[in-house]
C-alpha cells in the first residue's frame, strides 16, 4: 500500500477516501491513495485540492472529504473514471459514507442503484441522527465513529454493514485542522485509545531521538464495550465471519449464540448445516435471518436463493 487514506497537512488540509460504486475497471491510471497524497503535499485549501484531483485520471469511484482550515469549512470532491464534482452544503455539518451526494454524480444511474441495494444511505442517515441537536467535539464525534447500533438505537447485531463502526475498519481518525490536531484510533477497530498528534510541534523542528510524538494528555480513552462479553463474544465470532476462512468443526449453534442478533450468524450456521446435508436445520437458520436487519440487497437476495436451494433438496 503506497499514498494516503487520511491526513491532515501543515496548512490544516485534511483528506479522507470514502469509497464510491464503480464500474468495473478496464485500465489502469492513478490509484486514489497517490491522488490523496497529492493534495496533502501540494494543496492549502479546497480549490486547490480540486484542481489536482480534477487533473488526476483515476480507476475506481471514490469521495475525497476535504476539510480546510484556510476556507474554514469542509466539501467533498466526488470523482469516477470519468467525472468529477465538489458537493458543497449550506449547513453547518457535512456527513459523506459511500454513495454520492452532488446533483453531477449523484443522478447516475450506477450511483441510483448503490442508494437502492447498499448499506450506505441508511448509514448516513444513522450519523445525522446522532448529530440531531448537538454541539460536536472530539469525544462526541468519536462516540459517532465508536456507534454500533441502527436508526432509533435498534440492536441490529454486532458486525452489521449498517452500523457505523461494523467492528472490521482498520482505524478512525478524528481532525481539527485549525489547531492541527489529529487523533488516531488504536486497534481493535475504533474501540481502542484515541491517540492525538499535534501536528505543530511534530512539523516545528527535526526529531533527534526515538521517543513517541503523540500527546498524552489528549488521549480519548478506550470504549468500555471492548471490556464486555458481548466483545469476546464478537472476537470468537469473528474468525468465522468471512467466507475465506475455515468453519472446520464449527458448531452451528455457537455461531448464533456469539452473536445472536445478527443475520449473518444465522447465514453462516446455515451455510455449515447446507455443507453437511442438513438442509431442515439450514433452511431454519436461513429463515431466522430473513427477519434479521439485513443491510444489502444482494445478501438478501443470496440468502432467499440459499433457501429456495434447501426447500428444493428437502422434497
Amino acid at each position: 500500500m503506497t499514498g494516503v487514506v487520511s491526513g491532515m497537512n501543515d496548512k490544516g488540509l485534511t483528506v479522507t477516501l470514502n469509497a464510491a460504486k464503480s464500474d468495473i475497471p478496464t485500465a489502469s491510471a492513478t490509484p486514489v491513495s497517490l491522488v490523496a497524497r497529492e493534495i496533502l503535499q501540494y494543496a492549502s485549501n479546497i480549490s486547490e485540492a480540486y484542481a489536482i484531483a480534477k487533473k488526476r485520471k483515476t480507476f475506481v469511484a471514490e469521495s475525497f472529504l476535504i476539510g480546510s482550515a484556510s476556507d474554514k469549512r469542509a466539501a467533498v470532491i466526488e470523482k469516477s473514471a470519468s467525472d468529477i464534482a465538489l458537493y458543497e452544503t449550506q449547513e453547518d455539518w457535512l456527513i459523506d459514507t459511500n454513495h454520492y451526494l452532488s446533483e453531477k454524480m449523484g443522478t447516475t444511474e450506477l450511483n441510483q442503484e448503490h442508494i437502492k441495494t447498499s448499506a450506505s444511505v441508511y448509514r448516513y442517515d444513522r450519523v445525522k441522527e446522532l448529530m440531531a441537536n448537538k454541539k460536536l467535539n472530539v469525544n462526541r464525534t468519536i462516540s459517532i465513529l465508536r456507534d454500533q447500533k441502527g436508526l432509533r438505537d435498534c440492536n441490529i447485531g454486532f458486525g452489521n454493514e449498517k452500523a457505523v463502526n461494523q467492528l472490521v475498519a482498520h482505524h478512525a481518525i478524528v481532525f481539527q485542522p485549525e489547531k492541527r490536531i489529529v487523533w488516531v484510533s488504536t486497534s481493535p477497530y475504533q474501540l481502542g485509545k484515541f491517540v492525538a498528534y499535534n501536528l505543530n510541534k511534530i512539523f516545528s523542528g527535526v526529531k533527534k531521538d526515538n521517543s513517541e510524538v503523540y500527546d498524552s494528555l489528549l488521549t480519548i480513552p478506550e470504549d468500555h464495550f471492548m471490556f464486555t462479553k458481548n466483545f469476546t463474544d464478537y472476537t470468537k465470532y469473528f474468525k468465522y465471519r468471512f467466507p475465506f476462512q475455515p468453519r472446520t468443526g464449527i458448531q452451528p449453534d455457537s455461531l448464533v449464540k456469539w452473536n445472536p442478533v445478527l443475520y449473518h450468524s444465522y447465514v453462516l450456521a446455515g451455510n455449515e448445516e447446507y455443507d453437511r446435508g442438513a438442509y431442515a436445520r439450514a433452511a431454519r437458520f436461513f429463515s431466522e435471518a430473513l427477519k434479521k436487519e439485513i443491510p444489502t440487497t444482494q445478501e438478501k437476495e443470496y440468502i432467499l436463493k440459499r433457501l429456495k436451494s434447501c426447500e428444493i433438496r428437502m422434497e
